[in-house]
């Protein structure tokens, strides 16, 4: 009796943990030449936190610019060269094609709870403002209606444009909240793996029957 209740016990925590929402809270603010941009993820109800937050342009990317060395450039070199062959390329197709089919699906079953995004605008002349005005509002509608094709809307996005005809201003503001059931995630990362394990197993293959061929 006991034994049966424990059992009964740890099912439905594995149901309630399968059915668990994770939220994932992407936050972009942009200031002219600098901006910040963190993901906050939240699961187990609320027991797992994680917080990743980048400030740019920062130092890092900088030097990073800057200090392209030879060895960089050699593996730039074998990459486009490992890039050129035929058959790689035609593995790295499948692996992309592969890999959107699974992200697919997971973003069929994501829902976007929170969205809003706010703009300032100016380029020190009214006429030019209106029009950079125009372009945003296209910009921001176009966005809007491709999260829409692959998303679940739950809740109604929030845009606007300041515009600012007096001085140079660009600063964007854009606040996205998505929900999706730790199941779901769970599922896709398998399906992922599978897929992965047997592509590389026909990659395999593949290259030793190249071998065979260069041998015979």
């Amino acid at each position: 009796m006991a034994a049966g209740l424990v059992s009964s016990g740890i099912l439905f925590f594995i149901f309630l943990l399968l059915f668990s929402p994770i939220h994932i809270r992407f936050v972009l603010d942009f200031e002219q030449n600098r901006g910040n941009i963190s993901v906050i993820v939240r699961a187990f109800f609320g027991l797992f936190r994680f917080c990743r937050e980048k400030t740019f342009p920062s130092g890092d990317l900088a030097d990073g610019e800057n200090s392209f060395s030879l060895k960089d450039k050699k593996a730039a070199d074998e990459g486009d060269e490992r890039a050129s062959r035929p058959v790689e390329r035609d593995f790295t197709l499948e692996r992309l094609r592969g890999i959107w089919e699974v992200l697919k699906g997971v973003l069929r079953k994501t829902a976007i709870t929170r969205f809003r995004w706010f703009s300032e605008l100016g380029v020190r002349d009214p006429a030019w403002t209106g029009i950079a005005s125009g372009f945003g509002w296209a910009l921001k509608g176009i966005v809007v209606g491709a999260i829409g094709q692959w998303m679940r809307w739950q809740t109604r996005p929030d845009l606007g444009i300041r515009l600012s005809f007096m001085e140079f201003r660009v600063t964007t503001f854009l606040e996205c909240m998505f929900r999706i059931r730790l199941g779901q995630a769970i599922l896709a990362a398998i399906k992922l793996f599978i897929f992965w394990k047997k592509l590389n197993k026909q990659e395999k293959v593949q290259q030793t029957m190249k071998d065979r061929r260069v041998m015979a």
